[in-house]
């Protein structure tokens, strides 16, 4: 599967397009107003944007305000956002900056209000979030014809350079075409569903490909705030460890739930996860994709009717407010996460899609504009950074992923609701208290204070490392080695993150975190130089890239015997320590 070249040093920065900037008072944000800010986003180091915010829709079915998710022509630009002409050059101006222009796509239907339900109506079939839902398994080639050209026709005409699916994909075969035709006419995209599955030849990465928030915090389990390394192992092998729990729910009220190698009567066999070759023709053409499945045996159910199924992996991060992601037999609605079975007297066969599949990128959200959903205690900040340099470095802009954050994180914004934001999904009570990070008007003023203009100082910072250190730093891929990143073992004055390392046959990179805002962390490192080409005889060259300090030629020696400090964090310069070791002379 081809990628665009410009994939692995992706930074993606979603903007709501209305509240990102203030033209004529909060939420009057426009596609010019836009484009007079992208002299700021490239000056911060960004190359792409998740704009989320084009096309025709509501001004308040959700939250009480205009979003984009209230989609009522995906094939119309908002006229209060712009015109065709501002749009193209919007997405000019960035190109001619370096910054790649991704669009938000509502694949699951439009507001039931919307010309297109009047005047096509057999291409929809029931709704969800208050909206009609098209029905994409109805066999209705003209929706797919028109669904294939209009997203293709953002690409031809305006140069978009990829789409985020929001929710489901529903019809990979279709985005399938989109891509492979964008290939064709030399204009390469990327395509990243919200939830998954990544799809070999499809997709790239998945926004929640895994995340440090979730839509009400912070997840504080998440391993990427202690253990960086630990982590992306389990990512690259994501789904791999057969740790499957199965829940079988009846009709009435028993319930049987068992994991693989539990001793409980409902036992559960691993059988394979495979690659499936989907052939089809659409319009006349063929096409193809692989999907990748996992079945599972499921020995000694009831004899009862079953109305419900639903799978969990144990190592799946959170993905939303219900808990972890799963599978289920049945839902309100079809989803890529579905999943099938095949009776056979007391056994079952399931078989479902691999979420994370083999070749996708590693992604990794601080936040994006679902933070602060309904639920969100609102006396919190749903912007996630919190001046934490430990947090937006070591786990987040130095680490293997993809990084995906919302606008006014890189310096820490105080959340500043849109006037009729309300903190229900429905309804439009309590306009002006919401907390929905979609509904954040920014106020760029605040980069004057001290503390949040150091803040953003020090993320340019970390990005330019990034780039810097590009040959180290980019976003490992699903199911691949990674033989040039290592955990360090290490010692310290109190406990801190797990420190990281990248390496080639000349140089190493040390990245360590203090997520401690009181006091400066000492740390010494024992790292195993002969196993990364470094010879005892060697002297080496040791540079601090974040406080920019350069340490005399040394041995291999006496670097294991030197305490290097890490700042506290949340302040200027703190935080992080960001070592670069190169071989200088030798001994003699």
């Amino acid at each position: 599967m081809k990628h665009p070249s410009w994939l692995k040093s992706l930074v993606i920065y979603e903007i709501s397009t209305k509240a990102f900037s203030s033209p004529k008072g909060p939420g009057t944000g426009t596609f010019e107003s836009l484009s007079l800010k992208l002299p700021y986003i490239k000056d911060l180091g960004i190359n792409g944007i998740w704009l989320s915010g084009h096309s025709l829709s509501n001004n308040n079915h959700f939250y009480n305000i205009w979003t984009q998710y209230a989609c009522i022509d995906p094939s119309k630009l908002d006229p209060s956002l712009g015109s065709k002409k501002s749009f193209k050059k919007l997405i000019e101006k960035a190109h001619s900056l370096g910054i790649k222009i991704f669009l938000d796509v509502i694949t699951h239907g439009v507001m039931s209000d919307s010309p297109l339900v009047k005047k096509f109506p057999h291409w929809f079939k029931s709704g969800s979030w208050g909206m009609t839902d098209y029905d994409w398994f109805g066999n209705h080639q003209d929706l797919d014809r028109w669904w294939i050209k209009l997203w293709l026709n953002y690409v031809k005409e305006f140069g978009v350079d990829g789409f985020r699916l929001d929710v489901a994909i529903y019809r990979p075969d279709l985005w399938k075409i989109i891509r492979d035709k964008a290939y064709q006419f030399g204009h390469p995209i990327i395509i990243f569903p919200e939830l998954g599955p990544g799809i070999e030849g499809v997709t790239d990465f998945i926004q929640l490909g895994d995340r440090m928030s979730d839509n009400i915090g912070r997840l504080k389990k998440s391993k990427m705030f202690s253990n960086v390394y630990s982590n992306t192992l389990r990512n690259i092998t994501f789904e791999k460890t057969k740790g499957y729990n199965v829940k079988i729910q009846y009709t009435g009220k028993t319930n049987s739930s068992s994991k693989i190698k539990s001793n409980k009567k409902l036992k559960i066999k691993y059988l394979n996860t495979s690659k499936i070759n989907f052939s089809n023709k659409i319009n006349n053409k063929d096409f193809s994709f692989f999907g990748h499945y996992t079945s599972l045996l499921v020995q000694n159910i009831k004899e009862k009717n079953i109305k419900n199924i639903t799978v969990e992996h144990e190592e799946n991060p959170e993905f939303h407010v219900g808990g972890k992601l799963n599978w289920q037999l049945n839902r309100d609605n079809y989803l890529d996460y579905n999943l099938s079975l095949e009776k056979f007297k007391n056994n079952i066969k399931i078989t479902f899609p691999v979420r994370y599949a083999h070749s996708q990128f590693l992604s990794m959200q601080l936040s994006c504009h679902d933070n602060g959903w309904e639920g969100y205690n609102p006396d919190d900040n749903p912007y996630e950074s919190n001046l934490s340099r430990c947090v937006f470095g070591y786990s987040l802009l130095l680490a293997p992923y993809i990084p995906i954050f919302m606008s006014g994180e890189e310096f820490s914004a105080d959340f500043k609701p849109l006037p009729n934001l309300s903190p229900f999904l429905f309804g439009g009570k309590k306009p002006g208290k919401g907390k929905w990070l979609y509904g954040s008007c920014i106020d760029w003023k605040q980069i004057n204070i001290q503390e949040k203009n150091s803040m953003l100082d020090d993320v340019k910072k970390m990005l330019k490392i990034r780039k810097k250190l590009k040959q180290f730093i980019y976003p490992f891929r699903v199911g691949k080695n990674i033989k040039n990143f290592k955990e360090v073992q290490f010692s310290s004055n109190f406990k801190i993150p797990t420190p990281y390392l990248y390496f080639n046959r000349k140089k190493i990179i040390i990245i360590a975190g203090n997520s401690n805002t009181q006091k400066k962390s000492t740390i010494s490192f024992s790292i195993p130089f002969k196993k990364m080409n470094f010879n005892l005889s060697d002297k080496i060259v040791v540079q601090d890239l974040w406080l920019q300090h350069k340490y005399p030629l040394m041995s291999l020696k006496e670097f294991t015997k030197i305490k290097f400090s890490i700042p506290e964090d949340k302040v200027n310069n703190g935080g992080l320590l960001i070592l670069e070791i190169m071989k200088g002379k030798k001994f003699n």
